[in-house]
């Protein structure tokens, strides 16, 4: 979507805290500073890109997004505990009931946080910025980790799995890799073997289909 060319990416209204491509930020240290925005951040876009978001994308999900007719890209983001979206109830035909997944539906709004993220094409720098009247998470980052995985874990476990070990062979080797190499020992403690086969399978079927 585009606006009249008067319009412009609104800034953070406080001073940002920038951040370099030389500064040195444990993962740790970095997915804390997305996780509780309690200051607007300024990154270079590629390191955003590429190292930052990676570590946080199981925090965060996508609300909303505008792009700007100057090219600059703004999207508003709410914590994957909200839910905003309701579950799909949806049953399968022809398929008998003692045949059916066990699945659990996740409640909706246990959190309401909230960020705003501006990509800003002129300068090729990212600013992230608590959203307006956005509360605290209500829950800690270990809690998300344990209901999903970041996508710097997922990547590692794609990498390994199109290598065609076994599910228990991938999930031993992306932890001890992502915990002594990445420092992202926390996410990759919760990596499950049962989820390594699955996305085992997925890659299998990408390949044999090429």
């Amino acid at each position: 979507m585009s606006v009249p060319s008067s319009q412009s990416t609104v800034p953070p209204a406080s001073s940002p805290l920038i951040i370099t491509s030389a500064s040195n930020l444990t993962p740790d240290e970095k997915r804390d500073l997305l996780f509780d925005v309690d200051r607007a951040l300024e990154i270079p876009m590629e390191v955003f890109n590429e190292e930052w978001w990676p570590l946080i994308s199981n925090i965060w999900t996508k609300w909303d997004s505008y792009k700007y007719v100057n090219g600059d890209i703004r999207k508003t983001f709410a914590c994957h505990f909200m839910k905003h979206r309701e579950s799909s109830t949806r049953q399968k035909e022809n398929v008998l009931n003692e045949k059916r997944r066990i699945t659990r539906i996740r409640p909706s709004n246990i959190c309401s946080a909230m960020i705003k993220i501006f990509w800003i094409a002129s300068s090729n720098v990212v600013q992230v910025e608590r959203h307006k009247n956005s509360p605290n998470h209500t829950h800690s980052l270990s809690e998300i980790d344990r209901l999903k995985r970041p996508k710097a874990i997922r990547s590692l476990v794609e990498i390994e799995a199109a290598k065609n070990y076994s599910a228990p062979t991938i999930t031993s080797a992306v932890k001890e890799y992502a915990t002594l190499e990445l420092g992202l020992g926390e996410p990759a403690r919760e990596l499950k073997r049962k989820e390594v086969a699955n996305i085992k399978y997925k890659i299998f079927w990408i390949l044999f289909l090429i």
